[in-house]
């Protein structure tokens, strides 16, 4: 009886594994065809000022998730932002041939959080400016109006903003 009680949790549970693998195979061709750089690129441009106060332009935008699992990254590619502020000898913040952010997916889905773990920039130029009265040209995120302490994306991982191959240029100091 126990041989029997076996094979026929054996089965029951190699069913359900195929299952859920066709499942999860068919979620991802789905997610695969419909989140292309074409679909996905224009809605980023459209949106990008909800959450950046600055000028800014891409060419592409590619959501990877399978090349970089278990993270979930943004790529946008010719990536650059202008912010003109007095005193500023240049009104470009960033231009960068690829910026990538990794975001913290079980956050995003759970929590309904954007945190970026990780911010890589590869051939980037930056010029960051904070003037003596303490404005700044690279405090670009928009504040939530309902608390002065948040903005639109929750959390930056700072210590992991990683710059390669490029020409950083810093004047003033960083508060």
């Amino acid at each position: 009886m126990s041989k029997k009680k076996k094979k026929i949790g054996k089965i029951i549970g190699i069913s359900l594994g195929g299952i859920v693998g066709l499942l999860l195979i068919i979620i991802c061709v789905a997610v695969w065809l419909v989140f292309t750089p074409a679909r996905i690129t224009p809605i980023v441009r459209a949106n990008l000022s909800k959450f950046i106060t600055c000028e800014t332009n891409l060419d592409r935008v590619e959501l990877t998730f399978f090349s970089t699992f278990p993270r979930f990254v943004v790529q946008l590619d010719n990536f650059y932002a202008v912010n003109p502020t007095d005193g500023a000898e240049n009104d470009t913040l960033v231009k960068a041939e690829h910026l990538q952010a990794a975001i913290n997916l079980s956050a995003f889905l759970f929590d309904n959080q954007v945190i970026v773990d990780d911010v890589k920039l590869l051939n980037p130029t930056v010029y960051a400016f904070t003037d003596s009265a303490g404005m700044s040209n690279y405090m670009v995120f928009k504040q939530d109006t309902s608390d002065t302490t948040s903005s639109a994306i929750d959390y930056i991982a700072l210590d992991n903003i990683v710059l390669s191959n490029g020409i950083e240029q810093w004047k003033g100091a960083i508060y």
